[in-house]
């Protein structure tokens, strides 16, 4: 078994275990999938069967929020685990996307939003009063460079609670942890990552590639 980490902001680590060689449907990104040629969503089981996957991700390829119906996310691969310790929003900046990983050594998934929508639940005890908060999660998934499953996880605290400020741009509470073994294959890899406002109900889903290197 592989051992896939997910570090939160609060500093839990919580491991998450994935299998070495699933079944091929285990991926939500088939070796053929349906060609969209309308505005619906593509709905497909197995690993992500409570996730919404559309067929035609956006290859991001800059640090620019993909924004959709107010909402922006953007995704990011870095080898420097402690910017997320120094993270300061609306102050800080990303490091440069890493292109090319090392056996051994982590890459981490980093997922920033803005703008999530606010719940607003009204008050039992108290008149004129509401409770306020957003619910924002992602799944992500590493596929091999043979279009074969490596790995993933899916239901990930990215934002709850309290909204960030206006037009802030906020890191996930929750950064994977990539980290190729001496026995996975050189080429390139894709990482997918669906990001959910579920207060909105907004799906964006963001892609980028990584090469593992001899």
């Amino acid at each position: 078994m592989k051992v896939l980490t997910v570090l939160l902001i609060a500093a839990l680590t919580v491991p998450l275990l994935f299998a070495a060689e699933p079944a091929q449907d285990s991926s939500v990104f088939p070796s053929n999938p349906k060609v969209q040629t309308d505005e619906q969503l593509v709905v497909k089981g197995g690993f992500g069967a409570n996730s919404v996957f559309p067929s035609d991700p956006k290859i991001q390829t800059d640090a620019q929020l993909v924004v959709k119906d107010g909402f922006g996310a953007r995704f990011s691969l870095i080898d420097d685990e402690q910017f997320f310790v120094s993270w300061i929003p609306g102050g800080s900046s990303c490091p440069p996307n890493v292109t090319k990983a090392k056996r051994n050594k982590p890459v981490y998934v980093a997922i920033f939003i803005a703008d999530p929508m606010v719940r607003r639940t009204p008050s039992l005890v108290y008149a004129n009063k509401a409770s306020i908060t957003t619910d924002v999660n992602y799944d992500f998934e590493v596929i091999k460079a043979d279009g074969s499953f490596y790995g993933g996880a899916k239901g990930l605290a990215a934002w709850s609670g309290r909204p960030p400020a206006k037009n802030l741009v906020q890191l996930a509470r929750s950064h994977p942890e990539i980290k190729f073994e001496v026995i996975d294959p050189p080429g390139i890899y894709t990482i997918n990552v669906v990001i959910r406002d579920n207060v909105r109900k907004v799906t964006l889903a963001l892609q980028r590639k990584i090469s593992l290197e001899e």
